[in-house]
């Protein structure tokens, strides 16, 4: 449950309660500016302000627009300030290759205009992603030329960002709390140096993160405290609701569970004044388990249910793994034994989605474990030239130098090896866990994500753009990215709701009609006593037939076409019986029986049921489904 603080360097962002006010002045100039470096700049200022205010899907807009102007008017620094600006607010919504992406684009940039300063900032960056996606090897790479640079510069602020973003990465290995420490201490003691009171609080919390991973809970309380006096002194609200989560975490950590519960509210309560929903998500899933701990099961279970709604919406994938666990074990202490088996399932899946990063981070683990002991080797065979050079002639230096260069390629050779067999073993564990725990739904999935519909999509927006349509492209960009995020979120789940699974399909629809010239029109129509919400259903198991309405059936007819979806219950109120039909060219029945014909049979067998298809006299085709459903 620790978190470790880490500095982003974002040139000058603020954090100031008059940030609407300055928000207001910003949005007049822009009123009267003109297409320039000013109003570039002032966009610019805009999206920094927004940033601050934790409002990074603004942030992100402004930042793009002070980008594409500094494009038109070739103004370079601009176009690195915007790109730089945009990749923290990808960064800080956790959509770290985006914002690598970002990063990697800004730095192309740099050489051309001599901009050492920020290309150093934007190693620094980079360094910052490939730690939180845990390849910390890479990590150490990009911050070790930044430690340098800023060394030779005499920059005291750059310095100590390294030596605290340096001390996170060796943190987050096994055994590397010494120098974690080390490096932490270095950056406490320039920070005091600086006067820097909120870096000198960043300092103290890292010291006891470290402190509370080895269990040494009164240097971790004390270092807590340090740094919650040194951000209450500086009015930061994000440092001290960041201490009361530590705080939370030391406590539960000590089955405290009272004190706990006081801390992880707290950290909730300033979360929300901030709108940093991830974190509430964290703080509501400590609280859910000091209450649980207090044997407080529905309380624990109503915090529990709010932590998942909100780390669902903020993708904050660890978080979702331990509070399901959390629901679990409470709903089992309730004798609901059902739910508590749901939940498990849930924190099962979410682990095993975890799986393959939690991997890849090991196999970066060893790798560095590795590369230190190799170090440490030829430090030590160093040592024995130097000695040997004192006591052996010429002729015996050359042998020993020669036996020391084969000694180093067998070790290189071996580590190899054992490199190579570990990426094997894990690859393979993964891959067999892969298999046998989701054919159907990887199937299902790339049934859903068509590339022609993606690429085609993709496509019609630029187009979109290019003809001048940008309000109406942004729109569509939205029901895109909102497409895809549900399609991603559903296919990972066994039953999603009636009405997701037609919103889903509406948006689907909507983005089809925008491709096809608006081609067709759709009626969705469903019965008066069906309960949307409540009435469950598989996932996208409606799309692939109005697909192939459209596709197979109202394009080919090249006239305007109508797709008519009917949901109606059946007798017995056990099953939905849905049925597609189309005003095109008519299905060819031979079809059906060819194996490009598989996401039929995919369905089939996702349904236990047979897909009934018929040619209609009037011109079209109907396709007849029986879905079962659960309350």
């Amino acid at each position: 449950m620790k978190k470790l603080v880490l500095t982003l360097l974002v040139y000058s962002i603020t954090f100031a309660n008059a940030q609407n006010r300055q928000i207001d002045s910003l949005q007049n100039i822009l009123k009267e500016a003109k297409p320039d470096t000013n109003r570039v700049n002032a966009l610019v200022q805009l999206s920094k302000e927004y940033f601050g205010l934790f409002s990074y899907d603004l942030c992100t807009l402004y930042a793009n627009k002070a980008k594409e102007l500094s494009q038109k008017i070739n103004y370079k620094k601009g176009e690195i300030t915007a790109l730089t600006i945009v990749g923290a607010a990808h960064f800080n919504k956790t959509e770290y290759r985006f914002a690598q992406n970002c990063y990697d684009s800004a730095l192309k940039l740099c050489p051309e205009l001599g901009m050492d300063v920020q290309r150093y900032k934007l190693y620094f960056n980079i360094a910052n992603v490939y730690y939180v996606l845990g390849h910390y090897r890479e990590a150490l790479d990009k911050y070790q030329p930044c430690l340098a640079y800023y060394k030779k510069t005499k920059d005291l602020s750059g310095l100590a960002n390294c030596y605290n973003n340096i001390g996170n990465v060796y943190s987050s290995y096994e055994n590397k709390n010494e120098s974690a420490l080390e490096n932490y201490t270095e950056a406490l003691k320039i920070y005091g140096q600086l006067g820097d009171k909120n870096k000198l609080a960043t300092s103290y919390i890292n010291i006891g993160a470290v402190y509370l991973n080895t269990s040494d809970f009164d240097k971790a309380y004390d270092n807590f405290n340090q740094s919650m006096n040194l951000y209450r002194e500086n009015g930061d609200v994000a440092g001290i609701a960041g201490v009361y989560s530590n705080f939370g975490a030391l406590f539960l950590k000590q089955d405290k569970y009272e004190d706990a519960l006081l801390n992880y509210k707290e950290a909730e309560k300033y979360y929300t004044e901030l709108n940093n929903t991830y974190d509430v998500a964290r703080a509501q899933s400590g609280i859910c388990q000091s209450l649980f701990g207090l044997e407080k099961y529905s309380q624990a279970l109503e915090y529990g249910e709010k932590s998942v709604k909100n780390a669902l919406e903020t993708g904050n994938s660890e978080c979702l793994q331990v509070v399901y666990n959390s629901l679990s074990k409470t709903e089992e202490k309730l004798n609901h034994h059902k739910k508590a088996l749901s939940y498990y399932k849930n924190h099962i899946a979410m682990r095993d989605s975890l799986f393959g990063e939690e991997t890849t981070r090991r196999i970066e683990q060893i790798e560095m474990q590795a590369k230190f002991d190799k170090q440490e080797a030829l430090t030590k065979l160093q040592q024995q030239e130097k000695e040997a050079l004192l006591i052996n002639q010429n002729k015996v230096k050359d042998l020993e130098i020669e036996q020391t260069k084969l000694i180093t390629l067998f070790v290189g050779i071996g580590l190899l090896f054992l490199l190579l067999l570990t990426y094997l073993f894990f690859r393979q564990r993964r891959l067999k866990a892969e298999r046998k725990n989701a054919v159907l739904e990887q199937k299902n999935l790339r049934l859903q994500m068509n590339p022609h519909f993606l690429f085609n999509s993709l496509n019609s927006i630029q187009r979109m753009f290019i003809e001048g349509k940008t309000e109406a492209a942004s729109d569509v960009v939205g029901d895109f990215s909102n497409l895809l995020r549900r399609i991603l979120n559903n296919s990972g789940m066994s039953v999603i709701s009636l009405r997701e699974e037609i919103e889903t399909l509406k948006l689907y629809m909507d983005i089809e009609k925008i491709r096809c010239d608006n081609g067709f029109d759709y009626l969705i129509n469903i019965g008066k006593h069906i309960d949307l919400n409540n009435t469950k259903v598989p996932p996208l198991i409606i799309q692939p037939f109005v697909e192939n309405a459209i596709w197979h059936g109202i394009l080919p007819s090249k006239k305007q076409g109508t797709i008519t979806i009917e949901i109606n219950q059946s007798s017995n109120g056990q099953q939905l019986v849905c049925s597609i039909s189309d005003t095109g060219v008519g299905i060819d029945l031979e079809k059906l029986n060819k194996p490009e014909a598989r996401g039929i049979k995919i369905t089939e067998q996702r349904l236990s049921k047979k897909i009934v298809f018929e040619k209609l006299k009037q011109g079209g085709t109907i396709v007849k489904i029986t879905i079962p459903v659960k309350k």
